[in-house]
């Protein structure tokens, strides 16, 4: 992520009240103010550690005991 962007992101934070706990409702916000983002497929695996199931789809990851989608 370029350092602009990143700024960007903190400045709209601290618009927001610094009131996004998690970076991806951030994200969203600067995405619906106009800011653009682009994906890149990275990785092997997305968990949402989060959640029950996210850490125990973590385990098993980290185990090597997963499939591909």
């Amino acid at each position: 992520m370029p350092a602009s962007v990143c700024r960007e992101l903190y400045d709209l934070w601290c618009d927001r009240d610094r009131k996004d706990e998690y970076f991806g409702t951030l994200v969203n916000e600067y995405l619906a103010r106009g800011g653009r983002a682009r994906g890149v497929h990275a990785g092997q695996a997305y968990v949402d550690v989060g959640t029950l199931h996210g850490y125990r789809e973590a385990i098993k990851v980290l185990g090597g005991n997963y499939e591909r989608v």
